[in-house]
């Protein structure tokens, strides 16, 4: 005899990025927020989670923890393994990774473009991505337009949603 088990109900993760720009006093000059593409790598990351196997192979996996900025254009995808076109001097560490309270909670990332150190990365981007420190993507978003300038700081903040049904 064999025993079935029946699994009801589902997991999904959905996520969204909000993008604010603000004056070097602090006033909003821009908010938007928009839906992002997962990748199978995030899928991946959470089925070597639960089975315990994060530290097996090559090396050891770890969670999304940097961004990076890119001048490429076209559809992300869940197979996406990195960005069209990104621009390596634009990878950053996070600046804040958080835990929202909620029913779930949800993660979230933050990291900060712009100001008077912008210099060499000053400019208009069409990209950005979520990454592990090991250049692993997690999620993409393409086709907007985001400005790094000195005058202002672009903060982009990356919240996902994981919800049982």
């Amino acid at each position: 005899m064999t025993a079935h088990l029946a699994l009801r109900g589902t997991l999904q993760i959905g996520g969204q990025v909000t993008i604010c720009t603000q004056d070097l006093a602090g006033h909003v000059l821009h908010t938007i927020t928009v839906p992002n593409q997962i990748t199978y790598h995030t899928a991946n990351a959470l089925a070597a989670w639960l089975t315990g196997t994060i530290n097996r192979g090559p090396q050891a996996l770890h969670g999304p923890s940097a961004m990076e900025l890119g001048t490429g254009s076209g559809t992300p995808s869940a197979s996406d393994t990195a960005l069209f076109a990104g621009v390596s001097a634009t990878y950053q560490p996070c600046t804040e990774l958080t835990t929202v309270s909620g029913t779930p909670d949800s993660p979230q990332w933050t990291a900060v473009w712009g100001g008077p150190s912008a210099g060499n990365i000053a400019g208009t981007y069409t990209e950005i991505g979520l990454f592990d420190p090991n250049g692993a993507l997690f999620a993409h978003l393409a086709g907007l337009t985001i400005q790094v300038t000195t005058t202002t700081t672009t903060a982009i903040q990356w919240q996902w949603a994981i919800t049982v049904e």
